[in-house]
């Protein structure tokens, strides 16, 4: 593949509509009676973040799910003495944890935002139990948690498509492309653990001497 800033093979992110809360997307797919929503909405919570704030709590981190109305964050690794990013999240998305990690002794999860962000948080075992007991819910519950899936699995699958046929440059390409509220705003360090690539590569990119 040809190395071209403005080769738009890996641009995902086009004409994406905007979703202010996690209900809306269930409202792509549902018919949802405006008193099932208000029973939903009533169940999550906002919170607002300052620019540096995390969330490490091993309680929120666990047993919330967390939509990112605004603002940028990265989800992070703390294993040993590596600091290891995951993922992030920019506005209108889902902040994505790596589940397979959230009831590992061995690392730290955490939620850093690198900018002003304000988060709805879903609480996910009284969701739970509220779709249980609504019947008129349960295709919703059923919606919802497809939803969040798919919207997971999207990200998951754009970037392993990325991290399997491009090459740094291209990865830094497309990380520019797909994250342009972050790319300024994080360290060169946290870039390049994301993509794969040394920080002296990402160095070499941004020189123009790769």
């Amino acid at each position: 593949m040809p190395r071209n800033r403005n080769n738009s093979t890996f641009d995902f992110r086009q004409d994406q509509p905007r979703l202010n809360h996690p209900v809306d997307h269930l409202k792509q797919m549902l018919d949802i009676p405006e008193d099932v929503e208000e029973k939903f909405r009533a169940l999550t919570s906002v919170r607002k973040f300052r620019k540096g704030e995390r969330i490490t709590a091993p309680s929120d981190i666990r047993f919330f799910g967390f939509y990112l109305c605004r603002g940028a964050a990265r989800v992070s690794m703390l294993r040993g003495a590596q600091d290891l990013t995951c993922s992030f999240a920019i506005d209108d998305e889902f902040i994505a944890l790596p589940t397979s990690l959230l009831s590992s002794d061995k690392v730290t999860l955490s939620i850093e935002f690198l900018e002003s962000s304000e988060v709805i948080c879903v609480p996910i075992e009284k969701s739970r139990r509220m779709f249980l007991e609504e019947v008129s819910l349960s295709n919703g519950a059923f919606s919802f948690i497809l939803a969040t899936l798919m919207d997971y699995s999207r990200t998951l699958e754009e970037r392993l498509i990325v991290m399997q046929c491009a090459d740094a440059r291209q990865r830094y390409d497309w990380f520019c492309k797909r994250y342009p509220k972050i790319v300024d705003r994080v360290s060169s360090i946290h870039v390049a653990s994301f993509l794969g690539i040394t920080k002296e590569t990402l160095y070499r990119i941004r020189s123009g001497k790769y």
